[in-house]
């Protein structure tokens, strides 16, 4: 009987008003509808309102419960309905939802779909878009817990050291939300090292790892260190709209990155006036910080020397030291411009012996 029904088995219900008479059946089919030369087993059973087919085995070993598998390759798979399947091969186990495996995977129904993977002592997640019935499903490998206890997300290698115990790729990292209040940290960073210091965090770019900064425990300062790795590199301070206002440069000089005109301040402030080209500092205002230029005389001889200060101010306060025998001299002094001062002499006199000491 080619492609038919080969036999069933019926077990007659003992109520007789039980829909179709049949408490449950087993029937032998054709399920290639072929020669007659395949067997596979339909089971049924009456639910009490209707005798319908409840699990499947197709002749090539696959079993379907509540559905009639797909046309899987090979042996020993489980398909749920609503999509779901186990499958194994000789050492892999694969769970998941809405694929089978016949010269690659494809969807078992129009939708997305997933899976899970337990092989070689790794457990790997994959998923896949929406796609039609039938079609051949590219998977991406979402989520790798490796056979080490690495676990890597949106990559399947772990791209820095094979000691990176969580490697996370992708436009966005982590996200942790705290809703305990003052007393739970939305994140705990442990070194356990007692000697030397403790690196607790390590920032990198491009796209092979090139190693930028990294945030360290300085054991002898008892100290957060902020550490650039390249010798050129510097620490910027940035609000707003990645505006930098300080940046402390690689040769250990602070720079303040000014403003043009005096911000509303609190006791204990300290700004760089562009303008004034001058630190301030407030305590119930705004008051310059001194400063200080020191200037040699010059080449030659003559009886004015003209010092750039560039304080960028005319109220400054002069004094002239010659420095053959560190002797403080006077002389006529002459505000030329906010940078600039003039000293003339009695006589003349050879520059290089005079240093000059502008504070403003």
């Amino acid at each position: 009987m080619a492609g038919g029904v080969f036999g069933t088995i019926d077990w007659l219900s003992q109520d007789s008003s039980m829909p179709g008479g049949l408490a449950a059946k087993i029937d032998v089919y054709d399920d290639l509808g072929g020669y007659g030369d395949r067997g596979a087993i339909r089971f049924f059973t009456n639910n009490g309102t209707s005798l319908g087919g409840r699990m499947v085995l197709t002749s090539s070993g696959n079993l379907g419960l509540g559905v009639t598998p797909s046309a899987w390759a090979g042996s020993g798979n489980l398909q749920f309905a609503g999509t779901a399947s186990i499958s194994t091969t000789s050492n892999s186990l694969f769970v998941g939802s809405n694929f089978y495996y016949n010269g690659g995977f494809k969807y078992s129904s129009t939708g997305t779909a997933t899976y899970y993977l337990s092989s070689d002592g790794a457990h790997k997640w994959f998923s896949a878009p929406s796609g039609t019935a039938g079609n051949a499903i590219s998977f991406t490998q979402a989520m790798t817990l490796d056979a080490s206890g690495n676990l890597l997300v949106g990559t399947a290698s772990n791209l820095i050291t094979s000691t990176v115990r969580l490697h996370i790729e992708g436009s966005q990292g982590i996200v942790s939300k705290s809703t305990g209040g003052f007393a739970y940290y939305p994140l705990v960073l442990w070194n356990t090292a007692t000697s030397g210091d403790n690196v607790f965090a390590a920032f990198g770019t491009e796209a092979s790892y090139t190693a930028r900064f990294s945030l360290t425990y300085n054991r002898t300062a008892n100290a957060l260190s902020i550490n650039a790795t390249e010798a050129a590199g510097g620490i910027s301070l940035t609000t707003g709209s990645s505006v930098e206002r300080l940046r402390i440069k690689s040769t250990g000089q602070v720079n303040f990155v000014g403003l043009e005109s005096d911000p509303a301040g609190a006791a204990g402030d300290v700004y760089y006036n562009s303008t004034a080209k001058a630190l301030k500092i407030y305590a119930t205002d705004w008051k310059t910080l001194p400063r200080k230029a020191v200037v040699q005389g010059g080449a030659g001889t003559g009886t004015t020397i003209a010092v750039a200060h560039n304080l960028n101010t005319n109220n400054v306060s002069v004094t002239v030291l010659r420095t053959t025998d560190n002797v403080v001299v006077f002389t006529d002094v002459a505000i030329t411009d906010a940078d600039t001062v003039t000293i003339t002499f009695a006589s003349s006199v050879t520059k290089a012996d005079y240093t000059v000491t502008v504070i403003g």
